[in-house]
């Protein structure tokens, strides 16, 4: 059952994302050579797929995609379409720990520790939101932040 500060937080969510368009299906991974990649599995399954029916848990049993790893190989127009999905289904700490745990640690303010390479993930993930879209992520990360171990 959800609360009405997470119903709350939902609402808000789908009114901050709702114009956000579908990055098209060619903007979703950086295919490899391989079409049995976990990123090529990705692409499979996101293709033509709104953020409204994206399925958390269809993904990493139907797929085999790590449920830790798998907001890593997306391109930035796809992670920031998605990211209402993500945020939403993260909201729910019991039914999706890994994802949480994994869009917590995306959103977290970079840190020496992280790198390089970290650190330009993060700046180029998190370019495409407005400032609405960062209001609600900033809200949803407090809420992780105030929940995860």
């Amino acid at each position: 059952m959800i609360d009405s500060e997470t119903s709350a937080l939902i609402e808000e969510i789908e009114q901050a994302f709702a114009e956000r368009a579908h990055p098209g299906d060619d903007r979703i991974v950086a295919f490899g050579e391989d079409q049995c990649s976990e990123d090529s599995r990705l692409g499979r399954f996101l293709k033509a797929t709104s953020w409204q029916d994206f399925d958390y848990h269809s993904l990493v049993a139907t797929y085999g995609i790590d449920p830790s790893a798998f907001l890593y190989l997306l391109e930035p127009d796809a992670f920031a379409y998605y990211m209402p999905a993500f945020l939403i289904q993260a909201l729910d700490l019991d039914a999706a720990p890994d994802l949480a745990e994994s869009l917590h640690f995306a959103l977290a303010p970079t840190t020496v520790a992280d790198g390089e390479q970290v650190a330009r993930w993060k700046r180029d993930h998190l370019a495409p939101f407005n400032a609405r879209e960062r209001r609600v992520i900033d809200k949803v990360y407090r809420f992780l932040d105030e929940r995860l171990d």
